[in-house]
Parts: structure tokens; C-alpha cells; sequence
């Protein structure tokens, strides 16, 4: 009872950045773990180090085709805005 009278709550800026991937050596030890705390499921891991790469750029032949393209896309991007 008495620890969680104890605790401290800390804004954003003291945590830190976040991060948007695990590194290697903590998915290790969360494998090796889990045995200790009778997980009854392997832990499948995900290799951190594949990337998706990213597709290619899109080359547009005219002015005219690149405008037509961004005006697409700029409708495309409102509607999904608008839907959620």
C-alpha cells in the first residue's frame, strides 16, 4: 500500500524520445525469460533488421500529368480525413 503512495509520475519531457523499434538484446532477453514465467506459447521473433524497402519514386512524363496525380491524391487524402 505504502509503494503506490510512493510513486512519482513524470511528463514527457523527462521520459525521453520514443523509439519506434525494440533493439535486439531486449527481444533476447524477453525470449529467454519467458520460460521463467511459464508462457505457454513460443515467442515468435521478428528479425529487427528487416526494413521494407522503400518503393521507387514516380516519374511523370509531363508537368501537366504530375499536377493531375498531385490533385488525385490531394482528393484521395481528404476523403479518407473526412471518413475518420
Amino acid at each position: 500500500m505504502q509503494a503506490w503512495l510512493a510513486i512519482h509520475r513524470l511528463n514527457r519531457s523527462q521520459m525521453g524520445k520514443k523509439l519506434d523499434f525494440v533493439h535486439g538484446s531486449y527481444t533476447q532477453w524477453v525470449i529467454n525469460r519467458a520460460p521463467t514465467y511459464g508462457m505457454p506459447y513460443p515467442l515468435t521473433r521478428v528479425p529487427s533488421s528487416l526494413t521494407p524497402t522503400p518503393s521507387p519514386p514516380i516519374l511523370f512524363e509531363t508537368k501537366e500529368e504530375f499536377q493531375y496525380q498531385l490533385i488525385e491524391m490531394t482528393r484521395e487524402r481528404d476523403t479518407w480525413r473526412m471518413r475518420h
